[in-house]
């Protein structure tokens, strides 16, 4: 079944931007595992001691009518953007997929390994792209058909399609149909059907695909005890949901609260639920070791990793609840978690950023953390959309323009260059329309 998305952004619209992305970070911050090498829970740069997601969701105004079969409570999510841990990706007008950045996994689905510092079409799509997801080293996209493609990384099953084998150019994840919404963390991958329940595959080291084990799967699992599923987040080894009643459920890794129940335990393999959340959650987002949630009054609440700021509450200390975030002036409509670091879109197409910022990826022309939000500077344009990767951030404006900064040693940045910046630079021969 076709589906028909249309972007708006208005009073009336939120997106929100969560963790799409994952990946696991080495030692230094460039130094990331290896096709050969065996990933752990925590896996970050020198400072870094975790690692957030990115992925997007997108809740339609009042004059955007659902798909007739989806539950109350649930919209197709459009997600225009990605950011793995150092590559970008971005859907076009015509629903094809553009990237740019590393591509040592295949994970630019150009049919090379080779990096690009400019954008590159991904090859060989057989449906139009509506969202997309990137994780440490692999992509996938939601076609309007609602089916699930991925390409990339796959030594831990990422991709879906019951082998281990990493593809560089696009491969349908089987027996998946009517998905609606898509998320990855670094090695896992999630899918929400139609139906309100949820898929997920690949690592699972930590239980993050919540089947109750911590047995690697190379393709979909059902997500126990879970329904009404209208978004879903993934980390580095957690995942979350927002179902269509508002509630949010995590499960997996929990050695920084990330999962916001309170508990010390290490870890969980089911869905528990997060306390402190009052109803009306509007988005979700995660990434690396930290989860947030925008509520529909366009308040903030983050939990988990905080060791560079990113929960925004103005403290350096992690936290196992919902802790509320600060100084924001404003309310938010988009939330998104990068590995470190966190951004929201307020009222306005203003920009706010908070947490790493070692490359420049909080955009404000400096290298300090900030526990804080404090604004991206040099955008001449109303942002539309945001996306958070490793060390990088990207923006879409209203123009269909598109800017990153941050990290840029494999050209994620998209600015035919490698030199970092902490202010954000235009990704050449790329615009995105209709995102106005």
């Amino acid at each position: 079944m076709k589906r028909e998305f249309r972007m708006v952004t208005n009073g009336l619209a939120v997106w929100t931007l969560a963790m799409l992305a994952a990946c696991g970070p080495g030692a230094s911050g460039k130094n990331r595992p290896t096709e050969s090498a065996t990933p752990t829970a925590w896996e970050l740069p020198p400072v870094f001691t975790q690692t957030p997601t990115a992925s997007l969701t997108f809740t339609a105004s009042p004059n955007v009518s659902p798909t007739p079969s989806l539950p109350a409570g649930m919209e197709s999510t459009p997600v225009p953007v990605a950011a793995g841990w150092n590559h970008t990706c971005a859907i076009t007008g015509e629903g094809g997929l553009m990237c740019w950045g590393n591509n040592k996994e295949g994970q630019l689905g150009d049919g090379s390994r080779t990096n690009r510092s400019k954008p590159v079409g991904v090859k060989n799509l057989s449906e139009r792209a509506v969202a997309v997801a990137a994780g440490w080293g692999h992509t996938c996209i939601l076609t309007e058909e609602g089916r699930v493609q991925c390409w990339g990384r796959n030594k831990d099953g990422e991709l879906g399609n019951g082998t281990t084998q990493r593809s560089t150019e696009p491969v349908e994840v089987p027996g998946l149909e009517d998905v609606v919404a898509i998320a990855a963390g670094d090695y896992h991958t999630c899918a929400v059907t139609a139906q309100g329940g949820l898929k997920c595959w690949g690592y699972n080291n930590a239980g993050q695909l919540g089947d109750g084990t911590t047995e690697t799967r190379t393709g979909p699992v059902d997500v126990a005890g879970l329904g009404g599923v209208a978004a879903v987040a993934a980390g580095t080894a957690h995942t979350c949901v927002r179902t269509a009643g508002g509630e949010v459920r995590c499960w997996g890794t929990n050695e920084q609260g990330q999962l916001g129940d309170g508990s010390e335990a290490a870890s969980r393999g089911d869905p528990g639920t997060v306390g402190g959340l009052a109803g009306g959650i509007a988005a979700l987002t995660a990434k690396g070791g930290h989860t947030c949630v925008l509520s529909g009054s366009g308040e903030i609440k983050c939990w988990g990793m905080n060791k560079f700021g990113q929960l925004g509450n103005g403290t350096f200390e992690s936290e196992s609840t919902p802790s509320l975030v600060t100084g924001l002036e404003g309310a938010a409509g988009i939330v998104a978690a990068g590995w470190g670091q966190t951004c929201a879109l307020l009222n306005g197409g203003i920009l706010r950023c908070w947490g790493w910022n070692f490359y420049g990826q909080l955009g404000e022309g400096s290298t300090a953390n900030r526990n804080h939000p404090v604004a991206v500077v040099g955008l001449d344009g109303i942002v539309t959309a945001i996306a958070g990767g490793g060390g990088h951030t990207c923006a879409i404006l209203a123009t269909g323009e598109v800017f990153c900064w941050g990290f840029n040693d494999s050209g994620q940045l998209g600015n035919q260059a490698n030199q970092d910046s902490s202010m954000p630079v235009k990704v050449i021969g790329l615009s995105i329309p209709g995102v106005s």
